[in-house]
C-alpha cells in the first residue's frame, strides 16, 4: 500500500476546493453585473437601438454615451 503523506493530501484538497469555489463566484458575479446587449444601428435618420434580455432583479441601467471627438462620457 502506497504511503501518501496525509497534510499535504488535505492541504491539496482543500486547495482545489477552494479554488473551484472561487472560480464559480467570480463566474456568478460578473453573470450578475454584466448585460448581454446588441445594437441595431440605423444611417438615416441616425439613429442606435439598443436590446438585452430582461433581468427582473436589475433596479436600472445607466446608459453613457460619447462622441468620437470627445475626451470623456457624458452623464447618464
Amino acid at each position: 500500500m502506497p504511503y501518501f503523506n496525509q497534510p499535504a493530501l488535505l492541504a491539496r484538497i482543500i486547495f482545489a476546493l477552494f479554488t473551484t469555489f472561487v472560480m464559480q463566484t467570480a463566474l456568478a458575479e460578473v453573470k450578475d453585473y454584466a448585460v448581454q446587449v446588441s445594437a441595431v444601428v440605423q444611417a438615416a435618420p441616425a439613429q442606435i437601438t439598443l436590446n438585452w434580455p430582461r433581468d427582473y432583479a436589475a433596479t436600472g441601467y445607466s446608459i453613457y454615451r460619447k462622441a468620437l471627438a470627445a475626451t470623456s462620457w457624458g452623464t447618464a
